[in-house]
């Protein structure tokens, strides 16, 4: 597709990323990413499903895969080869693929749920991964998805342009939903981990402000507040397919 970086070039990018920034466990990766990842968890814990079948979209080096086998069986898919190299060394009972989803055939399985973080963003055809999601996925399987909070990123002062290779495709909140409505019924959104500081977020987030706030509420709950008020730095989506997947 023209404009994009081709699929050689973003494979060298997320070999070089993930080397860099995803060579540890899930208690050695960055606060903002774990915390994703214990909402998936808490997220597939709450749905109380008997050893479900999981699918795992840009499971990366399998940081999450390893708690992801702890609760059913799993497959994971990364673009990086690089990064299935490493998630293997785990020797977690996992099966792990390299390859464009878009593109593999995941095989006749269909899963209970699919887990994606940090990942839809970062595809070119982000309704196409939508559509693939669904196509295998049991009638009535869940969707965990996590994603930047278009807003709150773009009101940091430490972000950077993409980076060759590396495709950005953020979306609003509201877009991700009309994203999944035609194969999905989206029953819980929300935001974690507030951050920005930039516009009405440097503001909201200043530390003079907050601790003056924190001599009347505690600390969480402030966060709490923030949370529910979308300003979380990744949105957190629970959805559920469709019975009719295949609705004009």
């Amino acid at each position: 597709m023209a404009g994009l970086p081709s699929l050689d070039e973003q494979i060298d990018y997320y070999d070089q990323w993930n080397a860099q920034h995803r060579s540890g466990g899930f208690d050695e990766i960055s606060p903002n990413i774990r915390a994703c990842g214990a909402e998936v968890l808490r997220c597939i814990d709450a749905l109380h499903l008997p050893a479900p079948s999981i699918l795992e979209i840009g499971c990366g080096t399998g940081w999450l895969s390893q708690e992801l086998a702890k609760r059913g069986k799993v497959k994971a898919i990364d673009l990086s080869p690089g990064a299935i190299s490493k998630a293997r060394e785990r020797s977690a009972p996992v099966e792990f693929l390299s390859g464009d989803v878009l593109e593999t055939d995941l095989g006749p399985e269909r899963f209970d749920v699919v887990v994606c973080v940090e990942t839809l963003f970062y595809i070119y055809d982000q309704a196409g991964l939508v559509e693939k999601i669904a196509d295998v996925s049991t009638p009535g399987g869940y969707l965990i998805l996590t994603v930047l909070n278009k807003f709150v990123y773009e009101r940091r002062r430490s972000l950077r342009p993409p980076e060759p290779g590396q495709i950005r495709h953020w979306l609003s909140s509201s877009a991700v939903c009309d994203l999944l409505q035609a194969r999905y019924r989206v029953q819980r959104r929300y935001t974690i981990e507030p951050a920005g500081d930039k516009g009405i977020l440097r503001l909201v987030n200043s530390g003079k402000i907050n601790r003056f706030l924190t001599l009347f509420v505690s600390q969480d709950k402030l966060r709490r507040a923030k949370e529910s008020l979308g300003l979380g730095s990744h949105i957190v989506i629970l959805a559920q397919r469709k019975q009719d997947v295949h609705q004009a």
